[in-house]
C-alpha cells in the first residue's frame, strides 16, 4: 500500500515542486526499479526524502507492486521478516513458525507480483543494525528472489549504511537531500504555493532565517498557519504585518 502524498501540515493547494533532489532521486528511481538494485535517499529531517518517496511511488503505482516499511527501534531479522510477511500477504505470520521457515517463506514471496516489478522502502532506515542489514542483504541475494530496494532515512542513515561495506557496495547512485540554497528557494516557493507569487524577497527571507531554516517541512508549516491566518482575517495577501502575527514574533520589525 502506498502512503498518501501529504505535506507537513497540509496547507491547502500546496504544491509539489521539482526540487533538484527530487528530479535526481526520481532518475535514480526508474534505475532500481529497472535492475532490481539496491538505494538510498539520505539527509536531514525535514528536506524532502519522504515526500520525494511517497510522490515517485505513486507516480509509478499502474507499473510496479511496492511494500512500504518504517524501521522500528530495535528492529530485529524476525521483525523485519515478519513485517514482510504481513504486507506481501496481508496476514501475520504463523505464531509458531520458525525463524527459518519465516525466512523461506518471505524469499518464496519477493520475486514480481503479476508481472510487475517489486520495491520494498524502508523508512527511517538509520535505525537499521548490523543484523537488519545482512538480512536485507541477504534476501535481495538469493537468486530466486526478485525486487528492489529504496533505503529512507535522516540523520546518520548514511552513517549506518557506509559502516557496513557489504551494503554500501550494493547501493546504487544515493540520493542525498540538503536544504535549498536561498536562490532555489526563491524560485521554488512561488510553484510551491501561490500566496508567495508576489511576495518581496527579502520578506521570504525573512521568514526563512526566522522560523524556516530552507527546510521543506518548516516551509509547510508556515504556510499552513499563514493561510489561516490570511482565512480568518480576510487578508488577500502575505503582508509582513500578517508574515509578523504568523511567525509569533513581536519584537519583528515591518520595515
Amino acid at each position: 500500500m502506498i502512503p498518501t502524498v501529504e505535506h507537513f501540515a497540509r496547507p491547502p493547494d500546496a504544491r509539489a515542486v521539482n526540487t533538484a533532489s527530487l528530479l535526481l532521486a526520481g532518475e535514480v528511481f526508474d534505475d532500481i526499479i529497472d535492475l532490481r538494485l539496491i538505494s538510498a535517499f539520505v539527509g536531514p529531517s525535514g528536506t524532502g526524502k519522504t515526500f520525494a518517496l511517497r510522490t515517485l511511488m505513486a507516480e509509478r503505482a499502474a507499473r510496479c507492486e511496492f511494500v512500504c516499511l518504517d524501521v522500528q527501534e530495535r528492529a530485529t531479522m524476525r521483525s523485519i521478516a515478519q513485517a514482510l510477511y504481513r504486507s506481501l500477504t496481508g496476514e501475520d505470520a504463523p505464531a509458531r513458525i520458525t525463524r527459518h521457515e519465516l525466512s523461506y517463506e518471505v524469499i518464496e514471496l519477493l520475486t514480481d507480483v503479476q508481472g510487475k516489478p517489486l520495491v520494498i522502502a524502508l523508512d527511517e532506515a538509520q535505525r537499521l543494525n548490523t543484523e537488519c542489514i545482512e538480512y536485507l542483504r541477504y534476501l535481495h541475494d538469493d537468486s530466486s528472489t526478485h525486487f528492489a530496494v529504496v533505503l529512507a532515512g535522516g540523520d546518520g542513515c548514511w552513517e549506518v549504511i557506509a559502516a557496513e561495506p557489504m551494503l554500501r557496495s550494493r547501493v546504487w547512485e544515493p540520493t542525498f537531500f540538503k536544504p535549498l540554497s536561498e536562490r532555489a528557494l526563491l524560485e521554488l516557493l512561488p510553484f510551491f504555493h501561490a500566496i508567495y507569487a508576489d511576495v518581496d524577497h527579502d520578506l521570504l527571507l525573512r521568514i526563512n532565517d526566522r522560523r524556516c531554516e530552507s527546510n521543506l517541512r518548516q516551509w509547510a508549516g508556515f504556510t499552513a498557519r499563514a493561510l489561516s491566518l490570511m482565512d480568518r482575517l480576510g487578508e488577500p495577501k502575505l503582508t509582513p504585518e500578517l508574515v509578523q502575527v504568523a511567525l509569533r514574533d513581536p519584537s519583528a520589525t515591518t520595515s
